[in-house]
This record gives C-alpha cells, sequence and structure tokens, in this order.
C-alpha cells in the first residue's frame, strides 16, 4: 500500500513540474526584470527537475534490478546528485525572482523529502 502511495505523489509531483514548465513556456515574458535573478530561477527550477529524473530513473532501475542496495555505487551516486541539484535549487529560489520562484522550492523541498525518506528507510 506504501509503493502505491508513493507512486502517487511521485507522480503527482510530475505532473505539477510539467504543468509548471508549460505554464511558464505559455506566457508572454518568460523573465522578469531583473532578468539576471528570473534566469538563475529558471536554473533552480531546471536542477530540480533533474532530481526529481533522478528519482525516477532510481526508481526504474530498481524495478528491474532486483539486486539494487542502498549502498550500491548507483544508489550512491543517484542520491548525491539529488542532493546537490536539490540544494542548488533551493539557493537559486532564494537568490532568483519570478513565477518560478515557488515551484522551485516545492519541488526541491519535495525531492529532498524523497531522499531523506529513501536514506531513513534503508
Amino acid at each position: 500500500m506504501a509503493d502505491v502511495l508513493f507512486g502517487g505523489f511521485l507522480l503527482a509531483l510530475c505532473f505539477y513540474v510539467g504543468r509548471t514548465w508549460l505554464r511558464w513556456f505559455r506566457t508572454e515574458p518568460g523573465l522578469v526584470s531583473p532578468r539576471w535573478r528570473s534566469g538563475v530561477t529558471t536554473i533552480g527550477f531546471s536542477a530540480c527537475t533533474v532530481s526529481l529524473f533522478t528519482i525516477l530513473l532510481l526508481m526504474l532501475y530498481a524495478t528491474v534490478s532486483s539486486s539494487l542496495t542502498p549502498y550500491h555505487p548507483i544508489s550512491v551516486l543517484a542520491y548525491r546528485t539529488i542532493l546537490v541539484t536539490s540544494l542548488l535549487a533551493i539557493v537559486a529560489g532564494i537568490v532568483g525572482k519570478g513565477p518560478l520562484e515557488t515551484p522551485t522550492f516545492v519541488c526541491s523541498l519535495l525531492c529532498l523529502l524523497v531522499l531523506a525518506l529513501a536514506l531513513f528507510a534503508a
């Protein structure tokens, strides 16, 4: 039951990120002034999207390969990637400005929560 709830949570997070990207691409001024701060937020949202994509790839690999353990080199690399990209996204959300600021915080904090749950469950 927990796997179904966790999968539903990740599916909802993917839907939220995809909808946010579509909404941002459809807006007329994608970058608001000052443009550099808005660009930093865009880079941060890209980083948390990479973090979410890494989580999904790790889940897919764990499903296909039955030999994946928490201390497997692929797991460790994925955990490091998730941590670094999520922290980068949080810093970019603090520095940046614009319509992607709130989604950057939400996505990066939820990716860190998934990472913490994965590490505590191990």
